[in-house]
């Protein structure tokens, strides 16, 4: 099991989950197999996400996932927690996103964010930020994990790399959005749709 997110207790005066920043998104996750006694206690360092664990479930309990999954299955880490796996060898990227909502607006940042981990480099692109905030920030993965030191400006050419790959992936997210369920809304009272309006779920 893990804890779908972290949270910030103070830094950068944030006291809150609601950010992109390693402190609410970079979180340990703990897997028990019974199948696989032998690799218990033992750890890997592979970048994961938490759209693995629906492949990962599905193998251990004998499943096949659907060619269409998004996420990778997990199991190879499983058998051999070192990485000499192919998993391992995989060139993979960490994605994650805050989009502020209305009502919790008073939450961390008040702007959207989105974020991208890729080849030992966080870059985090920033959206209807302050104009003292940057577009975008860049920190090394290993060596800064609490994400305080932004070195963009001394590297623009992996600021530019990775905010192509960022902007690819946000391509093909929004690419998979179901149309508006017009038919759910009209049967949801007036005081219901306010609710869900209030909220953020829809517009």
């Amino acid at each position: 099991m893990g804890r779908d997110h972290g949270y910030q207790l103070g830094e950068r005066n944030i006291w809150c989950k609601e950010t992109c920043f390693n402190l609410a998104t970079h979180v340990p996750l703990m897997i028990r197999s019974p199948a696989h006694a032998s690799s218990h206690g033992a750890r890997s360092s592979a970048m994961v996400e938490l759209v693995d664990m629906m492949p990962t479930v599905l193998e251990l309990a004998g499943i096949t996932p659907p060619e269409a999954v998004q996420g990778q299955s997990l199991l190879p880490l499983i058998v051999d927690p070192d990485g000499v796996s192919d998993f391992g060898a995989i060139r993979r990227a960490a994605f994650s996103e805050r989009v502020v909502a209305p009502a919790i607006s008073f939450m961390g940042l008040p702007h959207d964010s989105y974020s991208i981990v890729l080849d030992g480099w966080k870059l985090i692109q920033n959206e209807n930020q302050a104009e003292d905030w940057p577009e975008f920030e860049l920190y090394d993965h290993e060596k800064d994990p609490i994400n305080l030191n932004d070195v963009a400006e001394d590297h623009p050419d992996i600021v530019a790399n990775l905010s192509a790959e960022l902007q690819t992936f946000r391509d093909w997210a929004v690419s998979l959005r179901p149309p508006p369920d017009t038919e759910a809304i009209e049967s949801l009272s007036d005081e219901e749709i306010a609710r869900l309006r209030s909220l953020g779920y829809i517009n």
